[in-house]
């Protein structure tokens, strides 16, 4: 019986690339958002894995590589961005997100989506190949930064009423969890008009994270 794997696999040698995948993503160079300062990544295969502790910037990366493509119902960087009063600066203000997609002549054609500094809306889309895609969150509990709700989509208008810090017990097990050693834990009652919400925030000893940080990230697999 055949392995299945490296049949795949074959499939992606450079002579055979384009007529089975067409313009496929091979590769994304990260400046600038959350903790990637500088961060490039080429693709050697049809099916890529990411893995690490939480707040390495797995989440960041997949959501960025999902706005690379257009179709009748594209992703856009701010489905996943939000400039926020917990969430200040997920970019840098000069960041951007170079992609490489293979071409039927072997080459690579670039795409940049960057951020207009005068009416600071992205630019670039308009240059993306079609394609359709679908971002799935793996979880049992879906991240606050990828739930539509009211508390997203007004996250630079929300005030933050009360925000107590978890108990040490809870802490100490969320840490233990999730592999990473917080210094605090806190649970933000925000509220926008009439509503009000809640959302957890860390800050502490993560090495990979400079600022607070939304929710809990895991890991995750992308196809």
């Amino acid at each position: 019986m055949s392995d299945e794997r490296n049949r795949l696999q074959s499939m992606f040698k450079e002579a055979d690339r384009y007529s089975n995948f067409g313009e496929f993503l091979v590769r994304i160079h990260v400046k600038g958002f959350r903790c990637h300062s500088n961060t490039l990544v080429d693709f050697a295969s049809p099916i890529t894995a990411f893995c690490g502790l939480n707040g390495t910037g797995k989440s960041t990366f997949l959501q960025l590589a999902a706005a690379c493509y257009t179709n009748s119902e594209p992703y856009y960087i701010n489905h996943f961005m939000f400039i926020g009063t917990l969430d200040p600066s997920p970019f840098a203000a000069d960041a951007t997100v170079e992609f490489r997609f293979w071409q039927n002549n072997r080459s690579l054609k670039p795409l940049t989506l960057s951020r207009n500094a005068s009416n600071k809306r992205w630019q670039g889309y308009s240059r993306r190949p079609e394609r359709h895609v679908f971002f799935a969150g793996i979880g049992l509990y879906l991240p606050r930064i990828e739930q539509r709700d009211f508390i997203t989509r007004n996250a630079n208008r929300l005030t933050v009423s009360d925000n107590p810090i978890v108990s040490e017990q809870h802490k100490e097990w969320t840490c233990r969890v999730l592999g990473q050693n917080y210094e605090r834990i806190i649970s933000n009652t925000v509220q926008y008009s009439n509503r009000s919400g809640k959302v957890i925030s860390v800050n502490g000893l993560v090495r990979h994270t400079r600022k607070p940080t939304w929710g809990m990230v895991r890991a995750e697999v992308s196809i």
